[in-house]
C-alpha cells in the first residue's frame, strides 16, 4: 500500500521540482512555494462537494453536448477555480511574487497539490495500473493547465489596473483547456481518445514553453542574470560584498566572484561597477601615460587595472 501511495505523490514532486528550477533568475522561498503546495492538496476538500451539486444540475451523460457543458462547467471550472483560490490565498500577496515566472510556480505547485491528493485517492481505490496511467497522463495535464494559468495570474500580479481581466482570462484559458482534455477522454472512442489527448498535452506543453519564454524575457532580474557562451567578466556588474567585477562561468551558469571565491545569484550581490579613476598624481602633473584601453582606447592611468569608461579589464 505505501509503495502505491509511493508512486502517486512522486510524479507531482518531481513536477514541483522541475517548476521550481524553471526560475532560474530569482528562486521562490521554498516554504511558501510548499505552503502553495498544502493549499492546492486541500482544496480537493472544496472542489469535490461543488463538482458533485454541479453534477446534479448539469449530469454527466451520452448526450455530448450536456457531456461536454458537464466537463467545461462542473470539473473544468471548479477544479480550475479551486487552484486560482489557493494561490490567491497562499502567495500573491507575499513579496516574494515579484515577477510573471513566479505566477507560473506558484500556480503550479498548487495544481501539482490538487494532483497529489486526486492521485492518491484514486490509487487507493483503483489499484496501481490507474495510478501509472495518471502519473504520465492526469498529473502532468494538471501541472500544464496549472502553468499556463499561472503566466495570467503572474502578469495581473504585476499589472494591478488590469489584474481582473487578466486573472479571468488565464481561469478561462485553463478550463476550456481542461475541458476539452476531459471531453476527449468521455467522448471519443478508445485508441483515438489516446491520440488526441496526447497531442492536446503536446500542444498545451509547447504552449506553456512559449510563455515560459515570454516570462523569462520579462523578468526585471534578466538584465543582471544574462547567461553567455562563454566566461565574461562583466564591465558594469561588481560584487556587493568586496566590489570586484564578477566573470560569468558558462560551465556553472552562475556569475562567479574571485574576491569572494564564491558564486553569486541574487540581485543583492551585486552593485553597478564604479571604475577606478585617474591617480592623483596624473590628474595633478597632466602627464600622458601613454596607456589606453585594448578595448576602448580610452587614455587611462598606467596603474589602472580596469577602464573608466567601459570598464574592460586590461592585460599587463
Amino acid at each position: 500500500m505505501l509503495e502505491v501511495i509511493a508512486l502517486a505523490v512522486a510524479p507531482s514532486l518531481f513536477l514541483l521540482w522541475f517548476f521550481y528550477n524553471r526560475d532560474k533568475y530569482e528562486k521562490e522561498p521554498k516554504r511558501l512555494v510548499a505552503k502553495t503546495f498544502v493549499y492546492g492538496l486541500l482544496s480537493p476538500i472544496l472542489a469535490f462537494p461543488l463538482e458533485l451539486l454541479g453534477g446534479t444540475i448539469i449530469p454527466q451523460t451520452d448526450d455530448l453536448p450536456i457531456l461536454f457543458l458537464h466537463v467545461l462547467l462542473v470539473v473544468g471550472l471548479v477544479e480550475e477555480g479551486v487552484k486560482l483560490l489557493s494561490v490567491k490565498l497562499s502567495a500573491f500577496k507575499s513579496g516574494a511574487f515579484n515577477e510573471v515566472m513566479d505566477g507560473i510556480v506558484y500556480t503550479a505547485a498548487a495544481s501539482l497539490g490538487f494532483a497529489t491528493l486526486e492521485n492518491v485517492l484514486y490509487a487507493l481505490t483503483r489499484g496501481l495500473g490507474v495510478t501509472l496511467i495518471r502519473a504520465i497522463t492526469s498529473v502532468p495535464g494538471h501541472a500544464l493547465l496549472g502553468g499556463i494559468m499561472g503566466y495570467y495570474v503572474g502578469l495581473a500580479k504585476l499589472t494591478p489596473t488590469r489584474g481582473t481581466r487578466l486573472t479571468l482570462k488565464g481561469l478561462v484559458v485553463a478550463t476550456v483547456l481542461h475541458g476539452l482534455y476531459d471531453f476527449t477522454i468521455f467522448a471519443i472512442p478508445v485508441p483515438w481518445n489516446l491520440y488526441l489527448m496526447v497531442l492536446l498535452m503536446i500542444s498545451m506543453g509547447v504552449f506553456l514553453r512559449h510563455l515560459m519564454k515570454k516570462a523569462e524575457l520579462s523578468s526585471p532580474f534578466s538584465k543582471w542574470l544574462v547567461q553567455r557562451r562563454f566566461d565574461v567578466t562583466s564591465p558594469r556588474l561588481s560584487c556587493a560584498r568586496c566590489g570586484k567585477p564578477v566573470t560569468f562561468s558558462n560551465e556553472n551558469q552562475k556569475w562567479y566572484c574571485s574576491g569572494c571565491m564564491d558564486f553569486k545569484s541574487l540581485p543583492s550581490e551585486f552593485v553597478w561597477y564604479v571604475p577606478p579613476q585617474l591617480s592623483k598624481t596624473s590628474l595633478r602633473t597632466g602627464l600622458d601615460s601613454g596607456k589606453r584601453c585594448a578595448n576602448c582606447g580610452t587614455e587611462i592611468s598606467s596603474e589602472d587595472v580596469y577602464c573608466c569608461v567601459c570598464g574592460f579589464k586590461q592585460v599587463n
